[in-house]
């Protein structure tokens, strides 16, 4: 089933990317991720799979995901937790 998330950057360690949303993200069945990037340079990635984009992006736990379908592919129905990843990205904008 596919499920997508947002990567929320807490600290730009590059410099490049920002802060807060900067991954809009799709996992698909079998395990592969599509992700686009919202810094000024818009690009779409693809990876093996949520760990691989983890290791290469985490940045020892700057950038964390965050999933907005449960493993049942139903949206969270935790509001507070839409709305925290709300606030970050509008802030970011």
């Amino acid at each position: 089933m596919f499920r997508r998330f947002v990567l929320i950057r807490k600290v730009d360690v590059t410099g490049v990317s920002g802060s807060g949303v900067v991954v809009h993200g799709v996992r698909f069945p079998d395990g592969v991720c599509a992700y686009r990037w919202n810094s000024p340079w818009k690009t779409t990635c693809i990876a093996d799979s949520i760990a691989d984009i983890e290791k290469i992006h985490g940045h020892d736990g700057a950038t964390v995901v965050h999933w907005l379908d449960g493993e049942n592919d139903q949206a969270l129905a935790d509001a507070d937790l839409w709305q925290s990843v709300r606030r970050v990205h509008d802030e970011a904008v």
